[in-house]
């Protein structure tokens, strides 16, 4: 099953096919693309990490407001 953030990275590489020129287009192979791909989606899930990081620091910081409010 192939994830959101993969899908994302292989639709990302085929708007980049679009754009580059065809001289470019004939050196480069499906292996070059798909490595794209996989560094696209190394991207898209570091940055998914790093709001997931930010998120659950706000909801620690929350739960301890809310436990000080209990006492």
């Amino acid at each position: 099953m192939e994830s959101s953030q993969s899908k994302h990275a292989h639709h990302v590489v085929k708007s980049f096919k679009k754009i580059i020129p065809d001289d470019a287009s004939s050196i480069l192979s499906a292996e070059h693309y798909e490595e794209l791909a996989l560094l696209i989606e190394a991207a898209i899930d570091s940055a998914l990490v790093d709001q997931l990081e930010a998120a659950s620091n706000i909801a620690k910081k929350a739960a301890k407001e809310i436990k000080a409010l209990g006492r």
